[in-house]
């Protein structure tokens, strides 16, 4: 059953970065139409929610000034080195699952929109078991 559900695929490579952020621009993407922005970051957690899992936080550029921009997930870790995951809520619950290269100059992102497992159970075996790119 996972390996049929379909997922958009997002490769960034690094454009920048900061004391507490990471930027990244769209390098390509594939299976289906583009789902996030063309630059997205990812930003350490610095106490602006009530979120206690969370010390990375997932942002798309739908603005142009950064400080305006959706803040779409917190990226939760994973049993599995540099995976994380979250979902979005923009229309319907979507699982994200990311990819950080070792030397975070490539993030992976896979988007299954308007999908998220329905139990724990289904989510970690998604993880264990997805066709990662790194």
């Amino acid at each position: 059953m996972i390996n049929r559900l379909n997922y958009v695929r997002h490769i960034y490579k690094v454009d920048s970065v900061q004391k507490s952020n990471a930027y990244y621009k769209l390098d390509d993407y594939y299976n289906g139409s583009k789902q996030l922005t063309e630059f997205v970051r990812i930003e350490r957690f610095r106490g602006y929610s009530n979120s206690k899992k969370n010390d990375t936080y997932f942002s798309i550029k739908d603005n142009p000034l950064w400080k305006d921009c959706t803040m779409l997930t917190g990226l939760r870790k994973t049993l599995k080195p540099n995976v994380f995951y979250g979902d979005s809520i923009q229309s319907k619950k979507s699982l994200i699952l990311f990819q950080l290269s070792d030397d975070k100059t490539t993030l992976v992102i896979d988007v299954f929109n308007r999908f998220y497992p329905k139990n724990q159970s289904l989510l970690s075996s998604m993880i264990k078991n997805h066709n990662y790119e790194l």
